[in-house]
């Protein structure tokens, strides 16, 4: 899909898409099943703490690993660990 501009994201981010070009077993009775939808994938960054308020920062994780929770049980999507999108905290751009 190329660069994409985000919203708070000062450079562009290179975006995929992906095409199954296979077709799907045919269903019994002789239809052929529709592809299923891609999976919603999200990574919530950590919130950074503006406060200036060092005693903030567990609040400002705490709302984090709350958002990733939350969104980890809407049914079909894959929501990326608080292990992995942790790793970007204290890093801009």
């Amino acid at each position: 899909m190329g660069e994409q501009n985000l919203k708070n994201i000062d450079h562009p981010v290179r975006a995929y898409a992906l095409v199954r070009e296979e077709h799907s077993p045919a269903a019994p009775g002789g239809k052929e099943s529709l592809p299923s939808p891609p999976r919603l994938s999200i990574v919530v960054l950590p919130f950074a703490n503006l406060s200036g308020d060092t005693e903030q920062e567990y609040f400002a994780d705490g709302v984090t690993e709350s958002v990733i929770t939350d969104l980890s049980r809407i049914g079909g999507s894959f929501v990326i660990g608080r292990h992995t999108a942790f790793t970007y905290k204290g890093k801009s751009g």
